[in-house]
């Protein structure tokens, strides 16, 4: 019974030093494509710190390339061909290295790697997830160069900033999304002018109402009549004002809508007396 247990026992012994050697083994195995080199890249590496107390795969990533990696802080190639693990403890010890690992541990998470013509040779390595201030920041670098770019007034970048939020909502939709300046054209004039003046007229039929007219010049020195109605919104709770119709302010339609205007002006005297 003695000699069963301890054969039991032994098998036990045996099985541990084996999974111990295996954790061993895949823990330490070589990167592919790494033949011929004298000290082989290893993945163990990335979890080690280095000599400013980070880990080395918070700045390295392993190149497609035997023998070589990239520092995203320094924007530069390293070889550890020559002196394996040493390489990058001796990299990281650098003034270039040190600056730049200070700014990014007190600021934000920059990543230069993004900007090199050696992206493609990059192995995809799981990047530290980046904090709510940097991904804050960067989407406010988008908002200013779109209105930079588009020479739009900066009044625009609240209302810019809530429709980003509007169509965020709908991620399926919106990243399908695609419009040509034909078709924004179109679709504003035949699609929602159209449905807005409906509405409008709908409104204007079951509500007191009240007109404004504005003449004003365009852009190509032509008189321009603005039509505004001004009306009681119940959805909104509140009175509303809304751009009707623009018309060339001509000599002829001056002449029309005056005799118009005095049509209805005896039309309104007259009920008023009765």
């Amino acid at each position: 019974m003695m000699t069963s247990i301890k054969k039991k026992e032994d098998c036990m012994d045996a099985d541990t030093c084996n999974k111990a050697i295996s954790v061993k083994v895949a823990a330490n195995r070589r990167s592919s494509k790494e033949e011929g080199i004298r000290n082989a890249f290893r993945w163990n590496w990335i979890e080690r710190r280095d000599g400013n107390g980070d880990t080395i795969g918070t700045w390295c990533k392993k190149m497609n390339v035997a023998g070589q990696a990239y520092c995203v802080f320094c924007n530069s190639l390293l070889k550890y061909g020559g002196e394996g693990f040493k390489a990058f403890t001796n990299h990281s010890k650098t003034v270039t290295h040190i600056k730049y690992s200070k700014c990014i541990r007190h600021s934000m998470t920059l990543s230069n790697y993004a900007n090199s013509k050696n992206t493609d040779d990059l192995l995809e390595i799981d990047a530290r997830p980046l904090d709510i201030v940097t991904r804050k920041a960067r989407q406010e670098v988008l908002i200013t160069s779109f209105i930079a770019e588009n020479s739009l007034s900066f009044n625009v970048a609240p209302n810019l900033i809530e429709l980003c939020k509007q169509l965020s909502r709908d991620q399926t939709a919106l990243n399908s999304l695609e419009m040509s300046r034909t078709t924004a054209c179109y679709k504003m004039k035949y699609g929602l002018a159209k449905t807005i003046k409906e509405n409008i007229i709908k409104t204007s039929k079951e509500t007191p109402f009240s007109l404004n007219l504005d003449e004003s010049t365009s852009n190509a020195q032509e008189s321009i009549l603005a039509i505004l109605v001004q009306f009681y919104d119940n959805n909104q709770n509140e009175v509303v004002v809304h751009h009707f119709a623009s018309l060339k302010w001509n000599l002829a339609i001056q002449k029309l809508f005056l005799k118009q205007f005095l049509i209805l002006l005896k039309i309104v005297i007259f009920h008023g007396q009765t």
